[in-house]
């Protein structure tokens, strides 16, 4: 037999849909499959930045071996130098310490040659110098000649600091042999020069020529030679 009243009809389906949605929910099942859902994206998301993570490059984080790493450029997580570098520093260095070596033999062997000519060949004593000879302050101004084999000549001198007004007090006249003044010696008397020799033994040997000059103040002015 029909149920033709409507209105129970509604009601009898809200309390089935009622009893039918809290038996889903007391059951899980649909917490469930919102679940497994999160999981698969979870899953998806996880294998995809595993993915990106392997294409980053591996960053050493520990100190290498400069030896096995170290090809001609620079690490920058390695302080030491380059083993090239330090190489050439110390040959520079054994270089330098041969050189100096060898300098100092060089000069070590040069103060023995020094050394060795000192010895065979010592140096002579410093002579003393000789004060110069004293200034003969004559003027051989004529000379007197004597007629004998050989000829004799006598010499007339004068003050090198006489006026041009010759004054018979500055005139002298020396033969060969005389000695004027104790410092000089009449060596050997010509008409044209006298040789003036010294007295003082240090001066041995030495010798000074004067030529003979006639002052414009004598007599006429004449420059014969002789009277």
């Amino acid at each position: 037999m029909a149920d033709t009243n409507p209105g129970r009809t509604k009601v009898l389906l809200l309390v089935l849909l009622v009893v039918l949605v809290f038996g889903v929910w007391k059951g899980g099942w649909f917490s469930g499959q919102v679940g497994k859902a999160k999981e698969a994206a979870a899953e998806v998301s996880l294998g995809e930045r595993l993915d990106a993570l392997k294409k980053i490059p591996v960053v050493p984080v520990n100190r290498p071996v400069i030896a096995a790493v170290y090809h001609g450029r620079r690490d920058l997580f390695a302080y030491s130098e380059n083993p090239d570098v330090v190489r050439e520093r110390a040959e520079a260095q054994r270089l330098r310490e041969q050189q100096r070596v060898k300098q100092q033999k060089v000069q070590e062997e040069r103060r023995k040659k020094a050394q060795e000519r000192a010895r065979t060949n010592p140096a002579k004593p410093a002579q003393p110098r000789t004060p110069p000879p004293p200034d003969f302050r004559y003027q051989y101004v004529g000379f007197i000649g004597r007629f004998t084999e050989p000829m004799e000549y006598l010499a007339i001198l004068t003050k090198a600091s006489a006026s041009k007004d010759v004054k018979k007090a500055d005139i002298e006249t020396v033969r060969a042999g005389e000695i004027i003044d104790d410092k000089f010696v009449i060596k050997k008397i010509d008409i044209d020069s006298l040789v003036v020799g010294y007295t003082d033994p240090k001066y041995r040997g030495k010798t000074k020529t004067v030529k003979l000059i006639l002052p414009k103040a004598l007599p006429g002015g004449h420059r014969g030679k002789g009277r």
